[in-house]
């Protein structure tokens, strides 16, 4: 739409783990072309304490209540926005992961999510902001070795799930607005996009240390793509994309410890980051042979 800008943001969870998937997120928002952006528009709503707070998903997750902060917000948004997968359909993958769709709300109550929505679509409605998408693309243990062992870089396993998640919006009409969290020391990204995109011309805008840009000119409106170190304290919709990923990795983790404690009840549930992942692999080192668990598919290369 020639009088509108798309904004999509980009981010994930699960990147340094041992143990678990890699979530990666992508909120897609549409506002009106000459003005602000979702997160000064529907500031007082998605502040820390509004109805549907939205930030760094580590900052709405902290503390007792974080899970169902989170999810609350994951829900509501997914609730007002014309489409998208929270969770993302299941795949086949190992044992412990879901074969059909998870029973939501997992961490709240249906009617706690009812109330954040329905706060959230009247906000929406007053400063004309449209969720378009908000969506995620788990990459269980399996396919993440797999994509390293191909790649040889677990950062462009990254960089092509995040890809994935834009590639329904890059040829739509009017300018198109894409924040993607960066991480690692990557800041040069023009050839993988070249490659990615080999049909539309860009160029570098900037590749500095807090920032790396790039334009593809279009006669429909231009396309910018913008990978920012700590994205998610500077752009909702980067945030909201951290925030899904967040929450559908720990549904994801929920699900593999309940699997793994029907197997052996007591043993103590993991997150899956590298301390406790080494006091969780050593606890079941005998139960892992008995039921024949092939490290490929439980524990990460890289």
């Amino acid at each position: 739409m020639r009088n509108s800008l798309t904004i999509i943001g980009v981010d994930e969870a699960g990147y340094g783990p041992r143990l678990g998937p890699l979530v990666v997120g992508a909120s897609v928002f549409r506002v009106p072309l000459a003005g602000p952006g979702p997160g000064e528009l529907l500031r007082s709503t998605t502040a820390r304490r509004g109805p549907v707070p939205v930030d760094d998903s580590k900052v709405i997750y902290r503390g007792g209540a974080g899970a169902g902060r989170l999810e609350r917000s994951v829900l509501a948004f997914r609730g007002t926005a014309r489409g998208g997968e929270v969770p993302d359909p299941p795949r086949s993958g190992p044992p412990w992961a879901p074969t059909t769709p998870f029973v939501l709300p997992v961490f709240t109550t249906p009617g706690q999510v009812e109330t954040a929505r329905d706060a959230l679509e009247s906000a929406l409605a007053a400063a004309e902001v449209e969720v378009l998408d908000l969506s995620t693309r788990t990459i269980d243990v399996r396919e993440f070795n797999q994509g390293v062992e191909r790649t040889g870089s677990k950062a462009t396993v990254l960089f092509d799930a995040a890809m994935d998640l834009i590639e329904p919006w890059i040829r739509d009409e009017g300018e198109i607005l894409v924040h993607v969290d960066r991480h690692g020391g990557r800041r040069h990204y023009s050839a993988l996009l070249a490659e990615r995109w080999p049909d539309l011309y860009h160029w570098v805008v900037t590749e500095e240390k807090e920032r790396s840009a790039y334009r593809f000119p279009r006669e429909t409106g231009d396309i910018l793509v913008d990978f920012v170190v700590r994205g998610d304290g500077k752009h909702l919709s980067i945030a909201l994309a951290s925030m899904a990923a967040k929450y559908v990795r720990e549904v994801h983790m929920g699900a593999f410890n309940a699997w793994f404690a029907r197997e052996a009840p007591g043993l103590r549930p993991t997150a899956g980051y590298a301390v406790d992942a080494a006091r969780w692999l050593e606890e079941t080192v005998e139960l892992r042979g008995r039921l024949g668990i092939h490290d490929a598919v439980l524990i990460r290369e890289r």
